[in-house]
């Protein structure tokens, strides 16, 4: 007996727990849409009649949304579509965030960006919020539109949902979320711990913006490596599209570095074609810096990875050897007096971007070599155990999701 999905539009019977059954979702629960009021009519808004928009759902997604930070007024619904739901109303995003959920706190309104169910008797509404959250693959198989998915109405209106005897949902209901508590807590600890390297730095550098400590301040370019140092990656004549590979010597760009290269690479080059552009390799310490879109995003390029090239919208700095590479690194990202510096330098009319020249003159702290040091080694106990809890948080994501599946087969 295997159950794929709790929600489905599936018209045929599927195997299910013995006292379970599936029924259309409109038969256990009212199928209620949203409206904006006009926003050219200001006594429309800020009333006192809570109004979820896509970035509620956003913020409150597989969560009871008790606030919001936008309000109609009693006039904005008596001129509008707008309906005023009750408290328990499970509303879900039809356009963008397609499959976002939420429940009600308190009675609210929503904008027609959402389909909304007033949940019947027999339908508990912790339970259809785990349903749907469960079942958002086939939801989204449901939608149309390539690019920009939508739900219609009509899509809504044909889906069914697996219900188990009431006090059975509101267990399944209660298990899941005591389970999503502890996945929550995982965040919460990698959201602290990635705070830490900004109060480290503080400790023992002083706020780079002040100097408390009067530490000598030098341009980039004299704690960098000879006179590539600092480096810009290709221009495009020297690196067409066309040489892209799915093998070989990896190629480098700004996602993988917003993201510290913990997003892999599907860009490679032949080694021919790599050697002939040595100059803009990277290697393991080099801090690679974004020049172009999200300007001045630093990473340094990780131990173990094979030599790379770089995009032509990166720009390297390839520390000197009594420069620890994770100190300046993480210095170009905190300090506010360097971003203030990157900010000026990259201001463009059309495209902002950052150059060799400009990023060579910014002025930086250059501490001792063994105050950097100290630094780096508590920095990387730092990033060793944000990784054991980046592992233990996948180990849950796996285990929740199994739970979930055996939850909707009456396994539990």
């Amino acid at each position: 007996m295997t159950v794929a999905w709790p929600v489905n539009s599936v018209t045929t019977e599927i195997d299910h727990p013995s006292g379970w059954k599936w029924v259309p979702l409109v038969d256990v629960a009212a199928l209620v849409t949203g409206h904006t009021p006009a926003k050219s009519t200001p006594e429309y808004w800020n009333g006192g009649i809570s109004w979820i928009n896509l970035n509620e759902i956003r913020r409150f997604n597989g969560k009871v949304c008790d606030r919001t930070e936008i309000h109609i007024s009693a006039a904005g619904v008596a001129n509008s579509s707008a309906v005023i739901h009750p408290t328990g109303t499970v509303c879900m995003s039809r356009t963008a965030s397609v499959g976002f959920v939420t429940t009600m706190g308190q009675p609210m309104a929503t904008s027609q960006d959402f389909v909304n169910w007033v949940c019947g008797p027999e339908l508990d509404p912790a339970y259809l919020q785990k349903a749907l959250i469960a079942s958002r693959p086939q939801i989204l198989a449901l939608c149309s539109g390539s690019t920009h998915k939508t739900m219609y109405v009509r899509d809504a209106e044909r889906l069914r949902v697996l219900l188990p005897p009431i006090e059975e949902q509101r267990r399944i209901a209660a298990v899941l979320d005591a389970a999503d508590v502890l996945r929550a807590k995982r965040r919460q600890a990698l959201a602290k711990l990635d705070t830490l390297t900004q109060a480290i730095f503080i400790d023992i550098f002083g706020d780079p913006a002040v100097n408390p400590q009067g530490l000598r301040e030098v341009p980039l370019v004299e704690l960098a490596e000879g006179k590539d140092g600092v480096k810009c990656g290709p221009f495009g004549t020297q690196l067409a599209h066309s040489e892209y590979r799915t093998a070989g010597v990896p190629l480098w760009g700004i996602p993988q570095v917003n993201r510290h290269f913990r997003t892999k690479t599907i860009e490679f080059l032949e080694p021919a074609k790599a050697s002939e552009l040595e100059s803009f390799s990277i290697r393991p310490g080099d801090i690679v810096m974004t020049r172009k879109g999200t300007v001045g995003n630093c990473a340094v390029y990780p131990a173990g990875f094979p030599d790379g090239i770089m995009h032509s919208d990166l720009l390297r700095v390839r520390p000197s050897a009594e420069v620890d590479p994770l100190f300046l690194s993480d210095q170009l990202t905190i300090s506010r007096a360097v971003q203030e510096q990157i900010r000026v330098m990259s201001g463009g009319a059309v495209m902002p971007g950052i150059n060799v020249t400009k990023l060579k003159k910014l002025v930086v702290l250059a501490p001792s070599s063994a105050s950097q040091l100290k630094y780096g080694d508590l920095v990387r106990d730092r990033l060793r155990l944000r990784e054991d809890l980046v592992q233990q948080q996948l180990q849950v994501d796996t285990l929740f999701a199994s739970l979930q599946q055996r939850a909707f087969r009456g396994e539990l």
